[in-house]
């Protein structure tokens, strides 16, 4: 999941306020792909930030502030993705 993790934050840093783009989508499409598989190992808090940034991705064009939301979203599910690979 790392590596998804790797796609999203680099699509997101493509993202332009203001511009509809298929990154925009491609990020809709992968943190879809992370709620379900967040849902299944029972990271339900990871699980919600990932629909947090499915939503925000569903905008018909993203404002600055939404685009720093996803940014931070991302970080957050970096962070927890890389804490539950250590944690036995």
């Amino acid at each position: 999941y790392a590596e998804q993790i790797q796609t999203l934050e680099a699509l997101i840093h493509t993202l332009k306020p203001g511009v509809t783009s298929s990154q925009q989508q491609e990020c809709k499409d992968l943190a879809h792909k992370l709620v379900g598989s967040m849902g299944m190992f029972g990271l339900l808090e990871v699980s919600q930030r990932a629909r947090d940034l499915e939503q925000l991705m569903k905008a018909p064009s993203l404002e600055t502030e939404q685009i720093e939301a996803a940014i931070q979203n991302v970080e957050f599910l970096k962070q927890a993705i890389a804490q539950a690979q250590v944690t036995p």
